[in-house]
């Protein structure tokens, strides 16, 4: 839709042609000025409001749009998912039952051994690279990335 609006044009075609003096004329758009800048803020209104409707919870648009907020020149800003290793030991007796049955009061814990990096890089489902030089304005960053997330989606800021 076409929100703008020539008042120049329109104050010129609807005023009779002997009231079309320079002077008249003037004085018509003086009184119509506040009109004339309130339409200029409707329209940057609606502007800004179509650019936030197009970014969704989708990383690569997210990542433009951090990339345009924060860094627009050199958009380093990058959204990388996490490597999950899955390492899977393959054994002779898989899928067998074990030899012993434990009795209800005592402790059977499976124990998990599991390195650093298992432990930090799966509980993010993304991660938001950022330069050192913008490490500065992480709260902005994670204010940004927090507003326009997928609900339910956690993350972690690195700083590269």
């Amino acid at each position: 839709m076409n929100y703008s609006v020539a008042i120049r044009k329109i104050i010129a075609d609807y005023f009779p042609y002997i009231l079309r003096n320079p002077k008249f004329l003037a004085l018509v758009e003086a009184l119509i000025l506040p009109m004339q800048s309130f339409v200029y803020k409707n329209l940057t209104y609606i502007e800004s409001t179509r650019y936030k409707l197009k970014i969704t919870g989708q990383t690569i648009v997210l990542q433009n749009f951090l990339n345009d907020r924060m860094d627009f020149l050199l958009r380093r800003i990058k959204i990388t998912h996490p490597i999950i290793a899955e390492n899977y030991i393959w054994k002779k007796t898989e899928g067998q039952s074990p030899d012993f049955v434990p009795f209800k009061n005592e402790p059977y814990n499976t124990l998990f051994l599991r390195g650093k990096t298992e432990n930090e890089t799966n509980t993010f489902d993304f991660i938001v690279e950022i330069p050192a030089d913008i490490s500065l304005q992480i709260p902005k960053i994670k204010s940004f990335v927090e507003a326009y997330k997928l609900a339910g989606k956690t993350y972690k800021i690195e700083i590269i």
